[in-house]
């Protein structure tokens, strides 16, 4: 095996190993933030293995609410169990630690969403929830006519809930 290649197969091993950890579907985003954040590959090589390893189906794409997801398929779970070993330790007690702060940072992000889903031929519902200690503190649905109004609703609850999420508040108990 020459140098290139096995440098390739190894990013698609360490690629494989940070889908386990994820242990669910993830966002591009998602995926890219965590890579990019820790410095496990530059943009482009993790571009060129996520293809790699969707079109060997180890990895799937999911479609779902309108954003693509990307997600272990068995076979690369059975591989990375049967490689794993393989890993250099130092990637592998890193991967661990790190995935440690992103599970405490997305539990702090999950608890201020937004979704939507089609109730009707013309009817979406939005619904809006901010979550303390993992029970609802608040929850707001909106009936809108169409999945554009939906999905820009559900992007602006996004870019800024807290200020939102205040705002509503505010105006609720204004005059109380």
């Amino acid at each position: 095996m020459q140098a290139g290649e096995a440098k390739q197969a190894l990013n698609k091993k360490k690629l494989l190993y940070i889908f386990k950890k994820f242990d669910r579907a993830v966002t591009n985003a998602e995926l890219t933030n965590f890579v990019l954040k820790n410095d496990y590959f530059d943009y482009f090589i993790l571009q060129e293995i996520l293809n790699l390893l969707i079109d060997i189906k180890f990895v799937n794409t999911i479609n779902q609410d309108g954003h693509e997801f990307f997600e272990l398929t068995e076979s690369g779970l059975e591989t990375i169990i049967m490689f794993e070993d393989n890993l250099p330790s130092y990637f592998v007690d890193e991967v661990k630690e790190q995935f440690h702060v992103f599970t405490k940072e997305r539990e702090n992000k999950e608890a201020i969403f937004s979704h939507y889903y089609q109730k009707s031929e013309d009817e979406f519902i939005v619904v809006i929830e901010v979550l303390d200690n993992r029970k609802v503190i608040f929850d707001l649905s909106l009936h809108v006519p169409t999945k554009d109004i939906a999905t820009k609703l559900c992007q602006k609850w996004n870019e800024d809930p807290s200020e939102l999420y205040s705002q509503i508040l505010t105006t609720l108990t204004q005059d109380l």
